[in-house]
């Protein structure tokens, strides 16, 4: 028997698919960020910091380094990959479909484990985690045909 995951994930939301050789997949778990959701305008909302040039004591503010929505993305598909390697690692599934926006697939692919990506037999660049159940089920099955 070969157990076929499918992962249908964006950038806040996921949902683990199961498939046992031909039957139809049955949603099994749905996994959110362990922090809270946050519009990119409630992320570093507070004032910039202010720093001091020493040459002539001018003021001026200090922008982030980084996008932080971006960096939220990024940690929410590592604890997605680490769901998964434990998973892997208690045999829970025999081979991984991924399913996500191109900038979350791009994030997943970065974290992905030599171990993890023999496993990954079809990847799809598609948004779908909004879609009521009975059209992802439909283009899971398009997906592994």
């Amino acid at each position: 028997m070969t157990k076929t995951w499918i992962l249908v994930a964006d950038a806040h939301h996921a949902e683990i698919w199961v498939r046992q050789d031909r039957e139809q997949p049955e949603k099994a778990n749905v996994l959110a960020p362990t922090s809270q959701h946050r519009f990119a305008r409630e992320i570093g909302s507070d004032k910039p910091g202010r720093a001091i040039a020493s040459s002539d004591g001018h003021h001026a503010s200090v922008e982030p380094h980084a996008d932080l929505l971006e960096s939220e993305h990024r940690q929410f598909a590592r604890e997605l990959t680490a769901f998964l390697e434990k998973s892997l690692a208690e045999h829970c599934y025999d081979r991984l479909v991924v399913i996500a926006p191109p900038k979350m697939l791009g994030h997943l692919r970065s974290c992905r484990s030599p171990k993890l990506a023999p496993l990954v037999v079809a990847e799809a660049s598609k948004d779908l985690v909004k879609l009521p159940a009975e059209e992802l089920r439909a283009e899971i099955l398009a997906l592994l045909v």
